[in-house]
C-alpha cells in the first residue's frame, strides 16, 4: 500500500488507473479494497478501469466491491466462451461465480460493465450466444478479439475469418 500511495498521490494528477491481468487477476490482490478506499478518499479520484475473469468470489465480495466503485468506473469481464468452453483457456475458471459476479455488480452499481471475448477454435461457434447473454445481463459492451502470439497453436482460430465473426455479431 505504501508504494501504491506513492504512485497515486494527488500531486501526480492521475485521471484514470487501469488494473489488468498482466501478472494476475486484480480481484485476487489482498489490498484491492484498501487501494480503492484510498482512491475514494482523494479529492480528485481517478477513474478505475479493471479487467478480470471474475471467477471465485462470493456475492458478499461483489457487493462490497460494487459499493466501492464509482459511476464512471469500468469493469471488464474477460470471459472466453460459455459455461462449457470458458474454462478451456481460463483454466480453473468457475462459470457460476463469474455470472454471479456480473449479476451482483449490475444489481448494485451503475457503472460500465463490459464483456471481452477472445475467439478461439473451441469457442467461435458461441460468439452470437455470448453476445446475447451479455445483453441479457445488461452489460454495456460486448467485444471480440482473436488470440495473439501467446495463444496455444491448438486453440488458434482456423474455421472462421474475422469478417465472418463480425458478421455473426452485427
Amino acid at each position: 500500500m505504501e508504494i501504491f500511495k506513492l504512485l497515486v498521490r494527488p500531486e501526480n494528477g492521475l485521471t484514470a488507473i487501469t488494473y489488468n491481468m498482466a501478472l494476475s487477476d486484480p480481484i485476487y490482490s489482498g489490498t484491492l479494497f484498501e487501494q480503492i478506499k484510498y482512491l475514494n478518499s482523494l479529492k480528485r479520484r481517478p477513474i478505475i478501469q479493471m479487467s478480470t475473469n471474475g471467477s471465485g468470489k462470493s456475492i458478499k465480495w461483489w457487493q462490497e466491491f460494487a459499493s466501492l466503485l464509482g459511476p464512471m468506473d469500468l469493469v471488464e469481464f474477460a470471459v472466453d466462451g460459455l459455461e462449457d468452453t470458458n474454462h478451456i483457456y481460463r483454466v480453473n475458471a468457475k462459470w457460476d461465480s463469474i455470472i454471479t459476479g456480473i449479476k451482483t455488480l449490475r444489481a448494485g452499481w451503475p457503472g460500465r460493465l463490459n464483456w471481452r471475448y477472445i475467439v478461439f477454435e473451441h469457442n467461435y461457434h458461441q460468439v452470437k450466444q455470448a453476445q446475447q447473454l451479455a445483453s441479457d445481463l445488461k452489460m454495456n459492451k460486448f467485444h471480440i478479439l482473436i488470440g495473439d502470439d501467446r495463444t496455444p497453436k491448438n486453440m488458434k482460430l482456423k474455421s472462421r475469418s474475422w469478417e465472418e465473426l463480425l458478421n455473426d455479431i452485427s
